[in-house]
């Protein structure tokens, strides 16, 4: 049995090469479209998300020396000067 299905491909065509204003996608009435989307069952929520839950974890250490300037391209030791929070780092 032979099959009547056909598929045309849509494809965008520009005639001016700046795409900028069809990138911003704007919105001319936005309360339109809300209740479009309300029309057309949208909000029901069959398709919603699956909650997530996420947990972070981190640790903190205070500054207490630091070296202001280029460091040197030599490996080496390098002494910094001892960092005092009451003033502020430039």
């Amino acid at each position: 049995m032979s099959s009547i299905t056909s598929w045309t491909r849509l494809e965008p065509s520009s005639r001016n090469p700046n795409i900028q204003k069809g990138l911003q996608a704007r919105v001319h009435d936005p309360l339109w479209l809300l209740a479009r989307q309300w029309q057309l069952g949208e909000f029901q929520a069959e398709d919603a998300g699956t909650p997530v839950s996420a947990r972070l974890r981190g640790k903190t250490q205070h500054l207490n020396r630091f070296y202001a300037g280029v460091l040197p391209v030599q490996g080496g030791t390098i002494q910094g000067l001892p960092y005092s929070s009451s003033i502020p780092l430039r």
